[in-house]
């Protein structure tokens, strides 16, 4: 996965990558594009330091309550920008040798 909506409890995914090390999660640049204009943009450094950080704070946190995380769950460990209010129009978020997801509002 690439980008959520967590607030709206929606996703937007794209195609699976593989082989990202945890190295090459440490500092993705992510953009966000609205209309094809950029209107936010950060690294995964925002996501508590290390996106890794967030998933192992999230699978303590479970664990304190009786519950784990199950194979094929998708998870998000965080945003990289604030959420913004949506707009009909065409975003696009793209992650630095990652990949690119679009959504169309309309």
């Amino acid at each position: 996965m690439i980008a959520d909506s967590a607030v709206a409890g929606k996703i937007v995914s794209g195609a699976p990558v593989s082989s990202v090390s945890y190295e090459r999660l440490e500092d993705i640049q992510g953009v966000l594009r609205f209309n094809g204009e950029e209107i936010a943009s950060n690294s995964s450094t925002a996501v508590l330091g290390h996106p890794a950080l967030a998933l192992k704070w999230l699978v303590d946190e479970l664990a304190q309550h009786g519950h784990t995380l199950k194979k094929g769950m998708y998870v998000s460990s965080g945003t990289f920008v604030s959420p913004r209010k949506l707009e009909r129009g065409y975003y696009t978020a793209s992650y630095e040798g990652i990949g690119e997801v679009a959504l169309e509002v309309i």
